[in-house]
């Protein structure tokens, strides 16, 4: 299996990359749907943004989250706790 996913300590570069340039085209956007974001990071870069009411986020790999959640203890998946999260 290939290991393509970015070190925890700068995994924030990877996703700011991916997901800001995107919410600063799209200014107004209130409900996200993630695909695939297991981790929570992607979730957290969305978040940031005052104006988005609602994040949902889909990972077919229960097992990859609960994986992330035991081993990252400063995880990045503490935004994805917040009310605006399903």
């Amino acid at each position: 299996m290939a290991k393509c996913n970015p070190p925890q300590l700068d995994e924030f570069i990877y996703h700011e990359c991916l997901v800001q340039p995107a919410m600063a085209l799209h200014a107004r956007a209130q409900e996200i749907l993630i695909l695939g974001g297991g981790e929570g990071a992607t979730a957290r870069e969305v978040l940031r943004h005052p104006g988005v009411k609602r994040v949902t986020m889909v990972d077919i790999d229960g097992e990859v989250v609960d994986f992330v959640n035991s081993i990252w203890k400063n995880g990045t998946r503490g935004p994805c706790r917040t009310p605006k999260h399903v």
